[in-house]
């Protein structure tokens, strides 16, 4: 099945609270009985600097909680640089893959690297090159590893406007000695720089023709409501709506407690076209990540842009005066994923850019960290 990636952001005035989920749970939906099932289980442990540290997958079976997946991150310097993935198998975890990451010395994500074992060695599987034109994101490419050498596969060129929110990415495959132009994603944002809309077309001789469409809305906290996807009928000229995902908080603490998903199905009556399909639930241990509070001083960390995103977006800040800051992304395990800034900056206006391309579904936090104060917000990759 494959995974839906929501980026939820939550916005707080006085005080922030950031929380990391210990587990995560999913349920898949039986019509006939019209209940839930256990499908598959997360669950997290962090390291003393709240970065995730180990994943463990299970999946449901026989009534019992099997293990399936582990997922160990190495760091280094705040920022991830490596992921083993294991399999279990005979009652052992054995090493399948690894994923590696190379940052530039601005903190710039520029290449993954995706290995498989083979059982003596680490074999080359796929990479993806990244390339910024002044700190954002230009261009990704992915190429595949085929007779030793590296073969292009698919490339992504991106456009953005004024506000650094991205407007366009036009997607090229690699055919014959050659890049075509395939599909492209034109996005839209609303006046509080979330995301509303993504609407892809694909190329088919030459003339663009609409076939996807994925919508957005946002409850009064700017945190990402409902996730709507739609195809588009050329016979009828209309849109058909067939996946949707309905997100819960806790309105005390703004943490993400259920995410339902629902299916389309044409009945003719709106009150029974939307039909459960599964759903992931997320717990919480208080006294398993950093808990303390900081009264905002006037600094300044605003949405990001996109909102919800894929797979890069701007991470912008404002500094009133000159201080010494940390700017840097972590996953709902409370892994730290990327370090966007850190160091002596003047007063000003900045943004860094975030790729999330490799990371895994769950909810994410970015924060800004100087001597005075901490500001965190809140986000959950949806694709």
């Amino acid at each position: 099945m494959k995974r839906l990636v929501i980026f939820i952001i939550w916005s707080l005035t006085a005080t922030l609270l950031a929380q990391s989920p210990v587990s995560e749970i999913g349920y898949s939906y039986n019509a006939d009985t019209q209940s839930y099932s256990f499908m598959t289980k997360s669950e997290y442990s962090y390291d003393v600097s709240g970065n995730i540290q180990e994943e463990i997958i299970s999946g449901y079976l026989n009534g019992a909680w099997t293990n399936q997946t582990r997922d160990v991150n190495s760091y280094a310097n705040g920022k991830i640089t490596e992921t083993l993935r294991y399999n279990y198998s005979n009652n052992t975890w054995q090493q399948y893959e690894k994923t590696t990451y190379t940052q530039n010395g601005e903190n710039l994500l520029t290449q993954i690297l995706f290995q498989e074992w083979d059982g003596q060695s680490w074999i080359n599987i796929r990479r993806s090159v990244y390339t910024y034109n002044t700190g954002i994101l230009e261009h990704r490419e992915q190429q595949n590893y085929t007779n030793g050498a590296w073969v292009n596969s698919v490339k992504e060129i991106f456009a953005h406007n004024g506000q650094q929110q991205q407007i366009s990415l036009e997607l090229y495959t690699w055919n014959s000695g050659q890049y075509q132009l395939s599909s492209r994603t034109l996005t839209t944002w609303n006046a509080q720089g979330n995301m509303e809309a993504e609407h892809i077309d694909i190329s088919i001789s030459g003339v663009w023709t609409a076939f996807q469409k994925l919508e957005r809305s946002y409850d009064n906290n700017h945190r990402l409501e409902i996730y709507l996807e739609s195809f588009y009928n050329s016979s009828s000229a209309e849109w058909t709506p067939n996946m949707r995902s309905i997100n819960a908080y806790d309105n005390s603490t703004g943490d993400l407690l259920v995410i339902n998903f629902e299916n389309y199905v044409a009945t003719g009556d709106p009150a029974t076209s939307w039909v459960p399909s599964w759903k992931y639930e997320y717990s919480y241990n208080r006294t398993a990540v950093d808990q303390q509070q900081y009264l905002l001083r006037g600094f300044q960390l605003q949405n990001n842009y996109p909102n919800p995103f894929n797979p890069s977006t701007t991470v912008s800040f404002t500094l009133p005066e000159a201080a010494n800051i940390l700017v840097d992304v972590f996953n709902v395990k409370g892994e730290r994923v990327a370090i966007l800034a850190d160091g002596q900056y003047t007063a000003g206006n900045y943004q860094r850019l975030f790729l999330a391309e490799s990371l895994p579904s769950g909810t994410y936090f970015y924060r800004l960290k100087t001597t005075k104060a901490t500001y965190i917000k809140k986000m959950l990759l949806l694709k």
